[in-house]
């Protein structure tokens, strides 16, 4: 990055002393030894693009949390696939409580490092983590390794080899799983062919959706909504804060969305008191 570019960032960054103090820790090595203060928790920081957005400015995530704090509960399953450093992890923990579970899958070894870190550093004795990829079926899959670790996916020709399982066959015969949480950068639809059989036991599903990250892997949003919809589960988006819109396999808005499938739309307002429009 030349001298004038990085100056005109500065310019036009909303915080930039923040910025250059994040950039400073980061090279020399001394961003693990501050934390980020949050809502009820604390997240290391970490080397990586979302622990240094949220250090620069913990209001600025591109994706709320509001879903996953209103919906879980003391006691559920909850499942996390695509945890990275674990915010969404740490939060199911804290709901779910000392009677619940929550399974937490990153591919990434460096990053799982980072999502054992955090784990700890909040106490969440009740997450089971795992260093694996999840998709259709078993083998290994080669991913990338970008410095936009949030942005990293499942890619022919990638820089790390992670081996691959499916939920059905990864997640032990729990009796239901309340949450599924799919973030895994256009290939959500293949994890959750993995999960013919835990869906049929799943109350709430939510997933990244984006039909240009979707085409990546030969499908398109229309495949995923009506995969869910054979699957029972009514489809949604959500649109202004604390509701959902219900859509059909014929949606097609451009951008990316957050879709969520619901096997019961009255327990899911009574748990959240969410609007469904």
């Amino acid at each position: 990055m030349g001298l004038w570019h990085w100056l005109d960032v500065l310019q036009r960054h909303p915080r930039p002393l923040r910025l250059v103090a994040a950039r400073f820790l980061e090279r020399t090595g001394l961003s693990p030894l501050f934390t980020i203060p949050l809502d009820g928790y604390r997240l290391r920081f970490y080397p990586t693009n979302v622990s240094a957005n949220l250090w620069i400015n913990p209001g600025g995530r591109v994706h709320g949390l509001a879903l996953f704090k209103d919906y879980c509960q003391p006691g559920d399953v909850l499942v996390d696939v695509g945890a990275n450093i674990g915010e969404v992890s740490i939060i199911f923990s804290q709901r779910s409580g000392a009677a619940g579970r929550v399974f937490s899958f990153e591919p990434n070894p460096r990053i799982h490092g980072y999502l054992l870190g955090n784990l700890a550093l909040n106490r969440c004795d009740n997450v089971t983590p795992a260093n694996l990829a999840v998709g259709a079926a078993p083998g290994v899959v080669r991913m990338s390794d970008d410095k936009r670790d949030d942005m990293n996916r499942i890619v022919d020709g990638g820089a790390i080899e992670v081996p691959c399982v499916t939920l059905d066959a990864q997640l032990p015969p729990l009796e239901r799983v309340a949450f599924l949480k799919v973030d895994v950068e256009g290939s959500e639809l293949r994890v959750l062919e993995g999960a013919r059989e835990l869906l049929t036991r799943t109350d709430c599903v939510n997933c990244e959706m984006g039909e240009d990250h979707y085409r990546r892997y030969g499908y398109g949003m229309s495949d995923l909504i009506g995969y869910l919809q054979r699957a029972g589960f009514q489809t949604y988006v959500t649109t202004e804060a604390k509701a959902l819109r219900q859509v059909a396999v014929t949606f097609n808005d451009p951008g990316g969305h957050e879709l969520v499938a619901v096997r019961n739309p009255a327990d899911f307002v009574r748990r959240t008191s969410w609007r469904l429009v």
